[in-house]
């Protein structure tokens, strides 16, 4: 027997020492590291979201700002299918139960009613794990007026919760919401809370949390007043866009598109029904048509033109170029004017003042089409200027694009006829027509258009032209407005020098067009305003201009 308890012995110790190693390596030498493996295996990570930042106006009012109100969250694991039916009957829910994921209290509704909350509390002790609790609601204190500069928020889609935002948190749509994302969103914070083995939620914070940062406030260019004021001159049935820019600054006053939308629908979510609408509506609400709506500018490129035959001494200011009969005619065929009876003999202050468009169409062949698309593409008329997502540029032919498109021998001279007045293939935005307004009332110099009061960077844009030849051009513009096509502008308030256009449009009624800068003396402001469907620019465009610099000149002279 004792050689049979050796063989044991030997056994028991081959056997067990080995274990007892490793138990010790273990408990003693791996205890840290393995109780930090095993926290991380019940310890989960929640996001804390940040209070996004304000926008603000230029005076320091709120264009985007926040509301106190109340929402409902819940822990999906924990909720029963009865407690279930109780909270969809009460919050009228439509969302499926098992789209709610994540880890903890996930939030279900936002901007509850009294009576939702009253009814939700009353019932407290049989929804455990449903949470009331205050909350700020983005909130857009000016509803449409300022829905295409300043934007909307939404809730994150799938595609966002994977690129790290929280499963109920919001991000930028639109405008200055979407483009100034990153700096309005801020840093979450962390939350912590223990699940056990199968993912149930235990304990809250087992560790402190750590708080989010709240993302940084914007002080845009625009004038909150002056906004309004042209949202109240709009009527409800008209499709048009106003951009006010400070010439001397660059900074934009005003950014008006209409028609709009409530941002405030998209805060708390639109039902589907609601934005099928608003997508196919013939009025294109979504469309922010000052910065990204492309129209052939019309008569109102008409002193750029003018500029251009100036600069390269082809014409003089007081040269009779043309006798207008309302007729020209141009190899084997006849090119009308506006005024079927004809302007008669016309100098370019008469051109420019009664939009003559034989004028034009003589002065076009002049400067002939390859000079003019050279110089129109050398032109700062385009840029992203505004950082907004929505903004789309013009459409500036080239030589070589005509070439392309139409073959060599289908580009003739008779192109720059119609180019001359601001039609054929040429398409611009109303933010682009008015940069080339201002440009020319700066006599050639301005700072890059911006929405943010303190901009990074600001470019200077400029018109390569001879400074002597912008004092006609001025000239010819005040005209317009006292003895030719833009005369409903002309008002006591300040003095306006403009110029009328009307965009062929194809698929309707021509568009209107009224540019303008103001003061005439020592132009401050330069102003676009574009009618869709509206006719003739004089008759349309031209008196909303009017009401629009009254509006400023009294702001100007305020104390």
């Amino acid at each position: 027997m004792r050689p049979l308890r050796r063989v044991v012995l030997v056994l028991l110790v081959v056997t067990f020492v080995p274990l007892l190693g490793q138990l010790f390596r273990i408990q003693i030498l791996q205890h840290r590291r393995l109780q930090q493996e095993a926290l991380r295996n019940f310890v989960k990570v929640l996001t804390l979201i940040p209070s996004r930042g304000a926008i603000y106006d230029r005076n320091g009012l709120p264009l985007a700002h926040y509301r106190p109100g109340f929402k409902v969250s819940i822990v999906p694991q924990k909720i029963s299918d009865a407690e279930w039916v109780t909270l969809r009957r009460i919050l009228n829910l439509q969302v499926p139960r098992d789209s709610l994921k994540g880890v903890g209290f996930v939030t279900l509704k936002s901007d509850l009613s009294i009576e939702t909350v009253t009814a939700l509390e009353e019932r407290s002790d049989q929804l455990p794990w449903v949470i009331v609790s205050p909350t700020l609601i983005r909130y857009y204190p000016y509803g449409p007026a300022f829905f295409h500069p300043v934007g909307y928020i939404g809730r994150v889609n799938r595609r966002e919760v994977e690129q790290g935002y929280a499963p109920d948190d919001y991000v930028g749509r639109m405008g200055l919401e979407r483009a100034y994302e990153d700096s309005l969103h801020g840093t979450p914070g962390i939350r912590f809370v223990a699940v056990d083995a199968r993912g149930r939620l235990t304990r809250l914070d087992p560790r402190a949390p750590i708080p989010p940062q709240s993302g940084n406030d914007l002080v845009t260019t625009l004038d909150a007043p002056l906004q309004l004021a042209v949202d109240s001159l709009v009527p409800d049935t008209m499709q048009a866009a106003v951009v006010l820019l400070d010439i001397r600054t660059g900074e934009v006053l005003v950014l008006y598109a209409h028609p709009g939308l409530d941002p405030n629908w998209f805060v708390t979510g639109i039902p589907f029904a609601l934005w099928d609408s608003i997508r196919t509506s013939p009025a294109h609400p979504l469309l922010n048509r000052a910065v990204a709506g492309r129209y052939p500018p019309g008569s109102t490129l008409k002193p750029l033109v003018g500029l251009m035959g100036l600069d390269l001494h082809l014409i003089t200011p007081r040269e009779r170029l043309v006798t207008c009969t309302g007729r020209f005619r141009f190899g084997d065929r006849i090119w009308l004017c506006w005024l079927k009876t004809g302007h008669g003999p016309m100098n370019l202050y008469q051109g420019i003042a009664h939009s003559c468009d034989v004028y034009f169409y003589a002065l076009g062949l002049k400067i002939g089409l390859r000079r003019f698309l050279t110089l129109l593409n050398s032109l700062p008329l385009r840029g992203p200027w505004l950082r907004l997502p929505e903004a789309r540029p013009g459409f500036v032919p080239s030589y070589e694009w005509y070439r392309k498109t139409y073959g060599p021998y289908g580009v003739t001279e008779g192109l720059v006829l119609n180019l001359a007045i601001g039609q054929g293939e040429l398409t611009l935005t109303p933010l682009e027509v008015a940069t080339l307004t201002g440009l020319i009332a700066a006599r050639g110099r301005m700072p890059a258009p911006h929405l943010l009061r303190r901009p990074p960077h600001l470019d200077t844009l400029r018109l390569p032209f001879a400074p002597e030849t912008y004092t006609p051009i001025h000239r010819a513009m005040r005209q317009v407005v006292t003895q030719g096509t833009g005369q409903a502008a002309d008002i006591p308030e300040i003095t306006v020098a403009g110029k009328t256009g009307t965009a062929q449009n194809p698929h309707g009624e021509d568009h209107a067009w009224f540019v303008a800068f103001a003061p005439y003396e020592h132009p401050e402001v330069a102003l676009a305003v574009l009618v869709e469907h509206g006719g003739h620019g004089g008759s349309t465009a031209a008196p909303l201009a009017a009401e629009i610099l009254k509006r400023y000149a009294r702001r100007r002279s305020a104390p």
